[in-house]
């Protein structure tokens, strides 16, 4: 069929369903984390390097100033348009750094001040957009056809597609329940890792072990939920169809590719690694490379935790590069009668064609 009528519908119903799951967001409890400082924790930032700038540069450059600020991880990625200057394979380097001796505003004008660095943002935590607990919210209403037609008219589409393996929804959440039987069978599978040794890269594209995903809290293969939202949400999107178990969802004949960027400590730099995940797999698609995936569209059901209307470059820089891989970034605006054209929420808000997002 036709793949734009197909995406087009595809999205449609899950912009609206990625709508209706936040509506049990707990306000009170988002209110209640206002009330965190930094007192005993340890300051932590992302910084990104201007191109061509390695470790050892910027490191060489830190310890001049302060040997008390630890590099806790980086990884290169393909640089934004606006520092390329024509070079298509230009990549910068993100890094974590984090110190225990200084508060999170003293560390950004600290490292803002070398040389070497375009930018430097908090690593700020990440919060899932809450869905009901009811094990079979995948049947609700959104599903049905409903006379007052506030309703998905899933069966129209279904006359149309169901979707198929062949097309790969991407998402970014806390995991998923890869035994789940009404999801087992819609996991993407890397075959070259399924089959490889544990611990190992073995298909070379930059990622250990990521048979059904990958997860850079763990930088492998541990995808398990470290609650139900990503299993729940998955489940909307691809859960199996005539099985005989639970129901089905949108497009229950596509596949799934699970990221697990956020758990009790998810935060900004999780997120970022995840993208940097999906749009490297589908960049080896584009290229024609064996290891590419045909991701077409990434779930984002996630938003800043207590910073809700905090610009992020970094985040603005990984969306632009989704987007200049054909990818579609489908992220849910809040609901609680806020008006986004009012109060900035990201990651809905941010200015680029790929991203999608439905508000109620």
């Amino acid at each position: 069929m036709n793949k734009i009528k197909y995406l087009f519908v595809f999205l449609l119903m899950t912009l609206l369903i990625s709508s209706s799951i936040q509506a049990n967001q707990n306000i009170q409890s988002t209110q209640n984390n206002n009330q965190e400082t930094n007192n005993n924790q340890k300051s932590e930032i992302v910084v990104s390097l201007n191109v061509g700038i390695t470790l050892n540069n910027f490191t060489n450059k830190l310890n001049e100033i302060n040997k008390n600020i630890n590099v806790v991880s980086s990884f290169y990625t393909k640089a934004p348009k606006r520092l390329r200057n024509g070079d298509k394979n230009a990549k910068t380097l993100k890094l974590l750094l984090s110190s225990e001796t200084l508060n999170v505003n003293q560390l950004i004008e600290l490292i803002i001040s070398i040389d070497v660095v375009e930018y430097v943002e908090e690593n700020v935590k990440m919060q899932t957009l809450s869905v009901p607990s009811d094990p079979e919210f995948s049947q609700s209403w959104p599903l049905q056809e409903r006379a007052n037609d506030t309703d998905l008219d899933i069966q129209k589409a279904w006359d149309t597609t169901y979707g198929n393996s062949d097309m790969v929804v991407g998402m970014i959440d806390d995991g998923i329940e890869i035994n789940h039987p009404d999801l087992k069978d819609s996991l993407y599978v890397n075959e070259a890792e399924l089959n490889g040794q544990d611990g190992v890269d073995d298909d070379n594209n930059g990622f250990i072990d990521d048979i059904y995903g990958w997860s850079p809290i763990s930088n492998n293969k541990n995808l398990d939920a470290s609650n139900f939202h990503g299993t729940s949400v998955a489940g909307i999107m691809v859960a199996q169809r005539n099985n005989n178990k639970g129901s089905s969802g949108i497009v229950p004949d596509s596949k799934i590719l699970s990221c697990a960027a956020s758990n009790s400590d998810g935060k900004l730099y999780g997120t970022l690694q995840c993208l940097v995940y999906m749009n490297t797999l589908k960049a080896y698609y584009n290229e024609g490379d064996s290891r590419g995936v045909n991701i077409i569209a990434i779930n984002n059901s996630y938003e800043n935790k207590n910073k809700i209307g905090i610009y992020s470059q970094s985040k603005y820089d990984a969306i632009q590069i989704s987007e200049e891989e054909n990818i579609l970034f489908v992220a849910p605006a809040r609901n609680h009668n806020i008006n986004t054209d009012i109060y900035a929420h990201y990651p809905s808000d941010y200015e680029l064609d790929n991203i999608v997002y439905k508000n109620n």
